[in-house]
């Protein structure tokens, strides 16, 4: 959104890098693993952070990560993401109860197409009856955890083709390996689940991409718009498996662009994608 960075190189402990990942635990003062600094100062390097973030740069506080340890290795990233997965799903669940989103169905029809989806959620059910409308998106608050259709992992494929291709091979970069989205009749609960999001001490959201936004030229993203949250979950849980800093996304779709989320409109848009190479 505006004023929001747009990748990394802001750090600190609400706001940091986009490519906030590190290893689960660093020394600092390790001459093996350590950065340059200037002059090799390093202890003034470090006094010098303590006083510029006095909320903490390292393991003991969290949510916060020291941007001189960026994962490099793609395994860990996914070993990071399988751990975080369960414990996001329950957040965005939390998160889309509260504020009146849908969530896609287990039912849903693999071929569906535009006209199979409704504007109406008051059609939305989940029974997956074929009738129109309906089996596509679920209540939370009604849903098993069984009728819930959660997005998996982000294939391997696609991990390393996005580090190639936009980040020079850096697969710190990479924020979305674990995402997951919920559905929105209209714009005023997507705000409602926005200040949900806000007001949980659970998380600290790092970016927001605005794509609704008048000024977006959705020209970048072959005409699709949603709002897209980055953000790291901090609970005792995250904190003791060592995945507090990994960084997560959560796509805000209203309805109707979701409506045109068909696999013939991702295959169109994977072309587009292919042409820009990104």
């Amino acid at each position: 959104g505006p004023g929001a960075p747009a990748s990394g190189n802001v750090t600190g402990s609400v706001t940091v890098a986009a490519s906030g990942k590190r290893p689960g635990s660093v020394n600092l003062k390790s001459s093996s693993t350590r950065a340059p600094c200037p002059g090799d100062r390093w202890e003034e390097a470090l006094d010098q952070l303590a006083t510029t973030y006095p909320d903490g740069m390292g393991r003991g506080i969290a949510g916060t990560r020291d941007p001189r340890y960026p994962v490099q290795s793609l395994d860990q990233l996914y070993l990071q993401a399988c751990a975080l997965h369960p414990v996001f799903i329950g957040l965005v669940r939390s998160w889309a109860g509260a504020s009146g989103g849908l969530l896609s169905s287990a039912k849903r029809r693999k071929h569906a197409s535009t006209s199979s989806l409704t504007l109406d959620p008051s059609v939305c059910t989940n029974d997956g009856s074929a009738s129109e409308g309906t089996g596509d998106m679920v209540v939370p608050k009604e849903a098993g955890e069984q009728d819930i259709r959660w997005a998996k992992l982000k294939s391997t494929g696609r991990a390393i083709e996005k580090a190639v291709r936009s980040y020079k091979g850096d697969v710190s970069l990479v924020v979305d390996i674990c995402r997951q989205s919920i559905v929105f009749p209209d714009l005023a609960k997507l705000v409602a689940c926005i200040k949900a999001i806000e007001a949980d001490e659970r998380v600290r959201v790092l970016r927001v991409k605005n794509r609704l936004d008048p000024s977006y030229d959705d020209s970048m993203s072959a005409g699709y718009r949603d709002v897209a949250l980055n953000l790291l979950v901090v609970t005792d849980e995250t904190v003791r498996m060592g995945v507090e800093t990994h960084v997560c996304e959560l796509q805000l779709i209203p309805i109707d662009m979701h409506r045109l989320k068909t696999e013939q409109g991702h295959a169109r848009y994977v072309s587009f994608r292919n042409m820009r190479a990104e």
